[in-house]
């Protein structure tokens, strides 16, 4: 059978054009797929490497608070009140009352001042949820002189322990509430310009005797007790935000109170009939040390 140009032709023609039909098929199919797994991607905030490869970042550490940010940021833990090595002075009050009325024209003394100026030094630590601490100070109340060449002069010697309790710190500041309790000897001696025979030191007078017989001079000594709750603010002055040592600066305010009667003494042997003093009343000191704080490693 004879055959034709068209009919031998047409076939070829027919399998060429569905090849081409074909690829495009699948090229269309591949870029819907890509385009299905981009959209996808974007919207989930990550591409996986597969869809789109890139290098990976390590995200950040986030930086360690420092000494500044933390004092100021309210998220940190408490700060533990620093040490504090000082020195101390300042006025205190010392109950002169009972001496004072004791005082009269028969025996030719004037009154003593209750004002006293104070020095001392101490020291306290934070030990657990308290801060420990003692101090010793001195009182001095000065002296009264008369024209008849009389004289009498007051000072004691104090020595206190610290149980104190934390109401604020921070790096540098440190505010504590505190109860002082302690001892100490009250030391007055009468003086005559003239001289003359005193009370002998191995009897037991009464406190009118010796005013009125002082001699060239007569030492009493008093031992009391006292309680002074108060108050401090210390501040540590730091050279920068590594520093944990530095001068300290502070002013400590009290009020003392003596529960127990002076007991005298002259020449080691018991006064009779003595009036009572003590350190009663505000006191107020500025302190001047060294101290610092430790920071402890998780």
């Amino acid at each position: 059978m004879p055959l034709s140009i068209a009919s031998f032709d047409a076939r070829p023609r027919r399998e060429t054009l569905g090849k081409r039909v074909a690829r495009v098929t699948r090229a269309s199919c591949r870029f819907r797929l890509a385009s299905a797994v981009l959209l996808l991607a974007s919207a989930g905030g990550a591409v996986s490497p597969g869809a789109l490869p890139a290098q990976a970042t390590v995200p950040a550490k986030p930086a360690l608070p420092s000494i500044a940010t933390s004092a100021i940021d309210p998220g940190e833990p408490i700060i533990t009140p620093f040490a504090n090595f000082y020195i101390a002075g300042g006025q205190a009050k010392f109950d002169v009352s009972g001496i004072n009325a004791r005082f009269n024209k028969d025996n030719g003394f004037f009154a003593l001042s209750g004002d006293a100026y104070t020095s001392g030094l101490g020291f306290y630590i934070p030990i657990g949820g308290i801060l420990a601490g003692l101090d010793y100070e001195v009182l001095d109340n000065g002296f009264e002189s008369t024209p008849a060449g009389r004289t009498d002069v007051l000072s004691s010697a104090m020595i206190q322990g610290r149980a104190g309790f934390r109401l604020f710190s921070s790096w540098n500041l440190t505010i504590h509430g505190d109860l002082q309790f302690g001892g100490g000897i009250a030391t007055i001696k009468f003086r005559d310009r003239t001289g003359g025979a005193g009370l002998a030191p191995a009897t037991n007078p009464t406190w009118d005797e010796i005013l009125v017989k002082p001699g060239a001079e007569s030492e009493l000594r008093g031992r009391f007790y006292f309680i002074a709750p108060g108050v401090g603010f210390d501040y540590i002055f730091l050279t920068d935000a590594k520093s944990q040592r530095g001068f300290t600066l502070g002013v400590q305010v009290a009020t003392s109170l003596a529960p127990h009667r002076t007991a005298w003494t002259y020449g080691g042997h018991d006064v009779f009939g003595a009036p009572d003093g003590a350190p009663v009343g505000a006191q107020v000191r500025v302190t001047l040390g060294y101290g610092g704080f430790s920071l402890k490693k998780p």
